[in-house]
This record gives C-alpha cells, structure tokens and sequence, in this order.
C-alpha cells in the first residue's frame, strides 16, 4: 500500500469515528484533521440527502430555494443568486428550470432590462421550503445541539470559518 492509500484507507473504509482519530496512518494532525473533516462532510452529505430524498430535490436545488426563501418576496437575478450559491460550479438556469416544471418557482423578465431574468419563489415553493426546512431542521441542523454544547457550537464554527479565510 503506497504511502496515499496509507492515509485515505481509514476513510474510504467507513471506520468508526472513534477509530478514525486514534489511527495511526496519518503523519501529522493537520492531515489527521483533514481526514476527519472529510470523514465528517461525507457523513452530513448522507444525512442532507437522506432528509431532502423523500422530496426529489438536490441540495444545490435547496440552495436555491432557501436563497429566494430568505429575500421573499423580492424577485431575484439569476446572475446575483449564482453568487450567493454554495456550489459555484451550480448552473442557476438549469436549477431553476427544474424547479420551474414542478411550480415551486417562477422566472420573469426584469422591467427595467428585459435582458436579466428574476426567479421567486410561487405559493407552492413556499410550502415546499417550509416542509423541507422542518425535516432539515428535525434530521440535520438540531444534529450540533444535539452532540456539542452552544459554546462548543460557537467555537467550532468560527474555527472552520478560520480555517476557510
């Protein structure tokens, strides 16, 4: 085994966390660290498919929908919602024209430059978000209250946003 499949065995095998922090393949902290963040992505990745399954949406789909959500009920650029998604890699066109199909958004030209298009989201939309903002809430956002304590909540968020910046 060459020296990469030494450190990416322990997480491409599913071991138990426990087992992932105590294992002695990795050199340093920091890739044990890096292991373990990417251990944990792939388990809340199960945990927000899992939840948004029973609703055939994508998360790149309730990233857009959360997004309209959050500036009801103003109208919305594609070209400004692109910025604000998650994955920047995300085609808003071709997110939105699926959610356009099942009647949970609406596109319309802008009255002032008939070249930019404008998303909302419909009455229907609204309710969707709602119902899959309930499940998320019940199966993935209350999963940190649950395991660690407000303060450890705090900290660990602004260590990842430092590790980010």
């Amino acid at each position: 085994m060459n020296k990469i499949d030494k450190k990416v065995g322990p997480i491409l095998e599913n071991v138990p966390m426990d087992d992932l922090l105590k294992t002695p393949r990795f050199e340093t902290e920091s890739e044990r660290l890096v292991g373990v963040l990417i251990y944990v992505s792939s388990w809340m990745d199960d945990c927000i498919n899992n939840t948004l399954k029973p609703f055939d949406i994508t998360r790149p789909q309730l990233n857009l929908l959360m997004i309209l959500h959050n500036n009801l009920p103003a109208k919305l650029p594609t070209g400004l919602i692109a910025t604000r998604m998650i994955d920047k890699t995300s085609n808003v066109t071709r997110l939105a024209d699926r959610l356009i199909s099942r009647g949970v958004v609406l596109r319309s030209q802008n009255e002032v430059n008939r070249r930019i298009h404008e998303l909302s989201l419909t009455p229907k939309g609204i309710k969707l978000f709602e119902e899959i903002r309930t499940a998320m809430t019940k199966n993935v956002w209350n999963i940190p209250v649950e395991k660690l304590s407000e303060e450890e909540v705090q900290t660990l968020t602004a260590l990842l946003f430092k590790l980010k910046s």
